[in-house]
């Protein structure tokens, strides 16, 4: 786990490019390196996890120098891969998976992508051909951005390295501010600025050196939703998904530094951990949990310590509980400095406490529960599809009714959600589905850019994405299924992975998510919906799955979020109500002519007086604000 920047610039010297790899230094607390070839400049800043010896240290050439890689991640299964090539004669200096990686790719070339199982981002230039290839793994746990404008071509970990040296357009993308106001995030590609982009997961680049204004970028992998799904019964299921996640936990096991877990209590980290102890035996596992207080269980985050202590015990694990320390005042802008784009949540901030706590306690792995929800259905978003399908039944005039109704009912935590899934009744069950998404309405999210900005925005750009999603899996028909697409290639990657990553990565630990193992991912497409969601039983297959290892009262209660009490301090906490005035009612903020004032504060005085619940779009709004005010000025 490491930074990594490549930068095509014959003006950048080795001075310069060293200034770029401190803004990223964070990551590899363990050694950095660089390698030039005029115009093309590789900086590396490591993170020691496996083989921690000097001969794995980046940037890393092949024997005979032709080939040069910079990688952040890790390859899971490279001790097969590297077997299969010590049998075709080729011999190895290291024990590291970077130089498992380089070989592989010198002798398979590009298909080398097809044969790894890991998380990483990683860059390899040939000095004969003057080609570089360049790539993100399957799902976008591993960040990379480019930038690209004519000539001028860079990409790295983070977007403040892209930043850090030289010339650098820092043109807002407008349609990118607009999507983070809607859904705390942004979509495909886009970030705040319109010449850089993310690398999209399951993408490569190729370029020349020479000829860095020709960019070809493809698709590499696409998950296997063909609509097609075996038939086995449901004890056959079981017995499969048991087998294809025990084998990923134990590939994820593989560290030469000091490993331990998240734990929340609830199912997804808990089955984890129970796997984890069936293959290690009776050696004692370190957790990390978040005790959340009463504070925190008034906006529906339920305290997850009992559950967590219990599983902890059945176990014989070490439960390092942390309070909650989630102050949005103190360290708002740190976080999004370090998350690199505006995203309206506060989870970064409780990620970043245990990655702070696990270093500190000298470890440097820690091992997460992320994505299950996004491949097995985890969400109430998913419940909803079930609910929708009735609502759906009702005749138009009904349904019309029905959204009229419902409008005018006050904001509160019994009919927020019920709001919700009635708020689209009458539209198309596309635009429906998109809708579980958004935290503001197009509507509502337009009213507060400047008329100036409202012209310029595609306010149908987030629908547009979800429609072109579809249309990359045009044979699976089924409604789950297709939402489950829409998560794996835009809320799972674009925010839960990125401040996973982000946020771990400001405290030089690096995480692992078994349950976007290669195996476990292509599994669960196969795998029949009616399974993955019973009625209104989400996760269902894994649920049973884990009644294998786990007591029924962890397996099947109630789900529980990862945030803190954001409606509550809006409404209650003087200190924050002031921090937002202070903010968005700025002359910095405002003068951009981005934000429309009078529409900022409707939203604001409509939200304080539970007219409607515009909590996570003010917050939204105070990520933008604080990106800007770090990143564009």
């Amino acid at each position: 786990m490491c930074g990594i920047i490549g930068i095509i610039d014959a003006n950048i010297n080795d001075y310069q490019l060293r200034q770029a790899m401190q803004s990223i230094a964070h990551r590899g607390p363990d050694g950095r390196g660089t390698f030039s070839d005029t115009p093309l400049h590789l900086g590396h800043v490591r993170l020691a996890i496996q083989d921690i010896s000097e001969l794995a240290s980046q940037p890393m050439q092949s024997p005979d120098n032709r080939y040069t890689i910079i990688f952040n991640g890790e390859i899971y299964n490279h001790w097969e891969i590297r077997e299969e090539l010590i049998q075709k004669g080729i011999s190895f200096q290291s024990k590291s998976d970077t130089e498992t990686l380089l070989q592989a790719y010198i002798y398979y070339g590009e298909q080398v992508l097809q044969r790894i199982n890991g998380m990483f981002a990683f860059a390899i230039y040939d000095c004969q051909s003057r080609n570089i290839f360049i790539a993100r793994d399957n799902f976008g746990i591993k960040p990379l951005y480019y930038y690209h404008k004519n000539r001028e071509f860079r990409f790295a970990s983070e977007i403040k390295a892209l930043a850090a040296i030289g010339s650098f357009d820092k043109k807002l993308s407008l349609d990118a501010l607009f999507q983070t106001v809607m859904l705390q995030w942004q979509i495909s590609d886009n970030t705040g600025f319109k010449h850089v982009h993310k690398l999209l997961p399951g993408h490569c680049i190729s370029l020349n050196i020479d000829h860095p204004e020709t960019l070809k970028i493809k698709k590499w992998y696409q998950l296997p939703f063909t609509g097609l799904y075996e038939k086995l019964s449901e004890q056959a299921w079981i017995e499969r998904l048991d087998f294809v996640l025990t084998e990923a936990v134990e590939r994820q096991l593989l560290s030469d530094r000091p490993l331990a877990y998240f734990l929340s209590g609830g199912l997804d980290s808990s089955l984890l951990l129970a796997i984890a102890h069936k293959i290690t035996g009776q050696k004692k596992q370190h957790c990390y949990t978040i005790d959340a207080g009463t504070e925190f269980q008034q906006e529906g985050f339920s305290n997850d310590l009992y559950y967590a202590k219990n599983v902890a015990q059945q176990f014989n694990a070490y439960l390092h509980i942390l309070p909650a320390q989630a102050n949005i005042i103190q360290g708002f802008d740190q976080m999004i400095w370090q998350l690199d784009e505006a995203q309206g949540d506060i989870a970064p901030l409780l990620v970043q406490q245990i990655a702070m706590c696990a270093d500190k306690d000298d470890f440097k792995v820690l091992i997460s529960g992320a994505g299950a929800d996004d491949l097995y259905s985890g969400y109430r978003r998913h419940q909803a599809l079930y609910y929708q399908q009735a609502l759906n039944s009702l005749p138009l005039f009904l349904k019309k009714g029905i959204e009229n109704i419902t409008s005018f009912l006050p904001e509160h935590v019994t009919t927020r959600r019920f709001k919700k899934l009635t708020a689209h009744l009458t539209a198309t069950q596309r635009e429906q589905m998109a809708a579980y998404f958004y935290w503001s309405s197009p509507t509502e999210a337009l009213a507060l850019f400047s008329k100036d900005c409202k012209q310029a925005i595609n306010t149908h750009c987030i629908e547009q994405y979800f429609a072109s999603l579809l249309a990359e899996i045009p044979d699976e028909h089924n409604k789950l299924n297709q939402m489950l697409y829409y998560e794996m290639n835009s809320f799972l990657p674009n925010h839960n992975l990125n401040y996973t990553d982000k946020m771990s990565m400001a405290a030089g630990v690096e995480v692992r998510v078994p349950y976007l193992d290669t195996a476990v991912a292509a599994l669960s497409t196969s795998i029949p919906p009616e399974l993955k969601m019973r009625g209104t039983t989400t996760k269902y297959l894994l649920k049973k799955v884990a009644e294998k290892y786990l007591p029924k009262s962890i397996i099947y209660r109630k789900k529980t979020g990862f945030g803190a009490p954001l409606r509550s301090w809006i409404k209650n906490d003087l200190a924050f109500q002031q921090r937002i005035e202070e903010r968005l009612m700025d002359s910095s903020f405002i003068g951009r002519n981005i934000f429309d004032q009078k529409g900022i504060m409707q939203l604001i005085d409509d939200t304080q007086h539970n007219r409607r619940d515009g909590s996570y779009t003010i917050l939204s709004l105070l990520s933008i604000e604080s990106w800007l005010r770090q990143f564009a000025e």
